[in-house]
């Protein structure tokens, strides 16, 4: 039983939602695009489908940021691998372990439903373990094929069908790269910003022996 109410964020929220994303994220490269990004919920909480906030009595203790298709908050993998997703999941320390981060999860997986979508979709970073466990126990499927490098490492592809078929819409899993792509190299934007450049790029695997 968590004890906490799960609303839509106001402005009002922002700072302490930063905050929990300050610890959430730190495994992130200080000073990049991405984690400025990531870190100022003005910047992206109006372009979600709805951010939502886990309210402890009137302190934010998470947040999750839900997105359909058509929200310019949802991850523009190309091809698709989903039509709704979840973003900067995150639940402030003294609040871990009281089941909030699984309510926030859940909200997003009502509202996918309600809105009429097929899978949800997301990524998770590879130092977020804990979170992986909890994805694990609320039935995600892990899908290496879809995974993608991001400034703070690996991110994790992670996928939950909501009705039948969405393998008819989204297609089955595939091979398994050797190296997950760039995330700048496979999104078709990245909201208002370039993407941080790939600071390991593959070396051309078969150079032109006249150049």
């Amino acid at each position: 039983m968590t004890g906490v109410s799960i609303r839509e964020a106001t402005a009002d929220d922002h700072a302490a939602i930063s905050d929990i994303l300050r610890v959430g994220y730190a495994g992130f490269e200080p000073d990049t695009p991405y984690l400025r990004e990531v870190l100022e919920p003005s910047r992206w909480a109006d372009r979600a489908s709805a951010t939502l906030v886990a309210d402890d009595r009137g302190a934010v203790v998470g947040v999750v940021a839900f997105a359909l298709a058509d929200s310019s908050l949802h991850e523009p993998v190309v091809p698709p691998m989903g039509d709704a997703s979840f973003r900067f999941l995150s639940v402030a320390e003294p609040a871990r372990g009281r089941g909030v981060g699984r309510v926030l999860v859940e909200a997003c997986i009502d509202r996918a439903r309600r809105a009429g979508s097929r899978r949800l979709a997301i990524f998770s970073m590879a130092f977020m373990t804990d979170a992986h466990r909890l994805y694990e126990r609320m039935g995600f499927r892990r899908r290496p094929d879809l995974d993608v490098r991001f400034p703070g490492g690996d991110g994790l592809a992670l996928t939950y069908d909501l009705r039948d078929g969405a393998d008819d819409v989204f297609g089955v899993a595939g091979p398994v790269p050797d190296r997950p792509p760039w995330y700048g190299d496979v999104f078709a934007n990245w909201a208002d910003i370039d993407p941080d450049p790939d600071p390991d790029p593959d070396p051309d695997p078969d150079p032109d022996p006249g150049a």
